[in-house]
């Protein structure tokens, strides 16, 4: 800790930073030592040193550390405790999802009830059907879940399917409620609705279904669409283009307010922000057209775009510090809306084959 005291209105407040740290290690001890283990994870505690406080830590990525499945049981106790948690990173054999593992139980109990916690990172755990089972119920019950991540091809894809539809389901319904509340601010900027089935896509397989939503029976990578071989991924090579900091600290900032970029580790963000290109475009032009495929993801670095839905005309503007594309981008899915350029534009995009 650091060695600095400074006193306000008598208030030591090296030693409230100290109780705060200590409060949220002490709790992490307590929950290890309730399920018989001699020794806490030191990343753990070290995580949780710079972390400070229950309220500021925002995510657990355990990478390469074992701890087991009672240790597992300990950072669902430590997670319950953390209102603001949204990303949990399991790590390799940490968490098994069959019916022998005993913290299965844990972790669907803490995510269930949760109110921050939207992605579940299980890559490098075996899932059995009963596992399957248990990630529907989640995500049936918790609608702020929006990505579980396994690799395991050998979960029933029609299972896999139904877990798909629950998660869109999700999405589906947080973009209902952060277009609705900012309707009601009379802000007049809308996010885009996710597309509800139609012809174009109900006659998607499994497997298709599969590509496109937030389970992916691969290794973890950002977000895409498209379901990538092992020969894909060994002839990707990316085209990187020549930032200033500052307008990569500018494109973080707005990636990382949005929910289906914010579960991206600091090295996917980064080759994100490297991969990004510049455009611009007149005004008047359709950036997106309306029924035709997306293929970018946009941010607004210069001028004004305006949202047109057939049959509503011009419904909201977007401007410098917004993004628009994503959903396109995800789910491979016909653009909802024409995004014309209200002014000259310029945008920083990124290609989904990307």
């Amino acid at each position: 800790f650091f060695r600095v005291c400074l006193l306000f209105g008598g208030v030591d407040i090296h030693l409230v930073f100290h109780t705060m740290v200590a409060a949220i290690v002490d709790h992490y001890v307590t929950a290890c030592s309730r399920v018989n283990l001699k020794k806490p994870n030191k990343y753990v505690v070290n995580l949780l040193e710079e972390a400070e406080d229950f309220e500021e830590l925002d995510s657990i990525d355990l990478g390469d550390n074992y701890v087991g499945s009672r240790g597992m049981i300990a950072i669902m106790d430590l997670i319950a405790r953390c209102p603001n948690v949204s990303t949990l990173v399991c790590g390799p054999h940490n968490a098994e999802l069959s019916s022998d593992n005993v913290a299965v139980d844990k972790i669907m109990e803490v995510a269930a009830n949760h109110p921050s916690l939207t992605s579940i990172d299980f890559m490098g755990n075996p899932i059995t059907t009963y596992g399957g089972k248990r990630l529907l119920s989640l995500a049936k019950t918790n609608s702020h879940i929006l990505y579980l991540h396994t690799d395991d091809e050998e979960l029933d894809k029609n299972l896999l399917g139904t877990i798909n539809s629950a998660l869109e389901a999700n999405l589906r319904k947080m973009w209902q409620e952060e277009e609705e509340e900012e309707i009601a601010k009379g802000s007049g900027i809308v996010r885009f609705s996710l597309p509800k089935r139609s012809a174009s896509n109900a006659g998607l397989s499994d497997e298709d279904l599969s590509r496109s939503l937030a389970i992916k029976n691969r290794r973890r990578t950002g977000v895409s669409a498209e379901l990538l071989s092992e020969a894909d991924h060994a002839d990707y090579t990316p085209i990187l283009v020549p930032k200033d900091q500052s307008v990569r600290d500018n494109i973080e900032a707005i990636l990382v307010k949005n929910p289906l970029f914010r579960h991206l580790d600091h090295a996917e963000m980064q080759l994100f922000l490297d991969v990004m290109f510049q455009q611009t475009w007149p005004e008047g032009h359709h950036i997106i057209e309306q029924g035709e495929p997306g293929k970018d993801f946009y941010v607004i670095s210069d001028g004004t775009v305006e949202i047109v839905k057939e049959g509503q005309g011009v419904v909201c503007t977007f401007t410098v510090g917004q993004a628009f594309g994503e959903l396109e981008l995800m789910y491979n899915t016909l653009a909802v809306a024409t995004v014309r350029a209200q002014t000259r534009v310029e945008t920083w995009a990124i290609n989904r084959n990307d």
